[in-house]
């Protein structure tokens, strides 16, 4: 049920672009907008904050003119410069009319000027549009631009949809979308994104389609930069071909199940030669971690062989330790 419009919220949109009754007028790019300065000073702290600005006339994003002329006439003009007309428009709807004719586009718009103007409950509403318009074929232009002005709950809200829809079919997009969100901070904030990621493509990599016009070594990069300590195992079996779902192998002999991980071991060489480098490098510096949580004993043989041929470890006690 509706709530009836109070006399003041009637008034308020009565005025709302009302040149007749205004005594302030914005210039915005080419537009003339008028306005009305008790309403700007009320419903604005930005606008309160410049109107009672005695350095009003020297603010970088104004220009303040006082047009001269007849009593009737004579108008403050305030050229706005930091701005288009759309979105400066759309933002004093929502000051005189409490509300806000959004799409996906001018909620990218608007959201960086609400910042800058103060005005954190319209700010509010196009994150909530966002939120709400969220869907398969935006996640990711939404996600960008929730890192890019860094808004952790509409980054959040997409790493929920992500996880709950992400497939083999969309694997690129959330690939592309972690390799760019390479910080500092990058680990902690994205991990259960990608271990969803990373469960994809380990298990079915060979399935993936591979798109010709992105770089050959596009996932092996991804994968490079996943190698931890809890996953540094699961990399290597998926190296050497031991990470086939269980359902291929429950009918085979143990020399068919050698023959079909050779065979998968050889197709994924060419594309996993900078991985397989990088495990060696993470194993013989982490090696005494992986030792003591045990990992060391779930690799395959012919990793531990191939080890030896990549490289000497750091010193001779490892060596040791290494072929034991």
């Amino acid at each position: 049920m509706s709530v009836p419009e109070s006399p003041e919220q009637k008034h308020l949109k009565f005025l709302f672009m009302n040149e007749e009754k205004s005594d302030l007028k914005l210039k915005v790019q080419d537009k003339i907008i008028p306005a009305h300065k008790h309403i700007l000073i009320e419903k604005s702290k930005y606008f309160a904050n410049l109107f009672n600005s005695i350095h009003f006339s020297y603010h970088p994003d104004l220009i303040f003119k006082i047009k001269g002329g007849m009593a009737e006439s004579r108008q403050d003009i305030i050229e706005i410069l930091d701005c288009n007309s759309l979105v400066f428009q759309e933002y004093l709807r929502f000051l005189y009319c409490g509300e806000v004719q959004l799409n996906e586009n001018l909620a990218f718009k608007l959201l960086p000027f609400t910042d800058k103007y103060v005005q954190d409950d319209l700010g509010e509403k196009c994150i909530d549009f966002l939120k709400y318009n969220l869907n398969s074929n935006n996640v990711y232009t939404i996600l960008d631009f929730a890192l890019q002005e860094n808004l952790p709950g509409l980054k959040i809200c997409c790493h929920s949809f992500l996880k709950s829809k992400i497939d083999l079919s969309n694997i690129f997009g959330l690939v592309d979308s972690l390799n760019k969100q390479d910080n500092p901070e990058f680990a902690q904030e994205n991990l259960e994104l990608r271990k969803v990621a990373l469960k994809i493509i380990l298990n079915d990599y060979l399935l993936i389609d591979k798109n010709p016009n992105i770089s050959p070594t596009f996932y092996e990069n991804f994968l490079i930069k996943s190698i931890s300590i809890e996953t540094v195992l699961d990399l290597a079996k998926f190296v050497y071909g031991f990470n086939f779902k269980t359902d291929p192998l429950k009918n085979l002999s143990n020399s068919e199940r050698k023959d079909l991980r050779e065979k998968e071991r050889k197709k994924l060489e060419p594309e996993t030669m900078n991985l397989k480098s990088a495990i060696f490098k993470f194993y013989q510096t982490n090696f005494r971690v992986l030792h003591q949580k045990e990992l060391t004993k779930g690799l395959p043989k012919i990793f531990f062989t191939d080890l030896i041929l990549f490289g000497t470890p750091d010193d001779d006690n490892e060596e040791e330790n290494l072929q034991s």
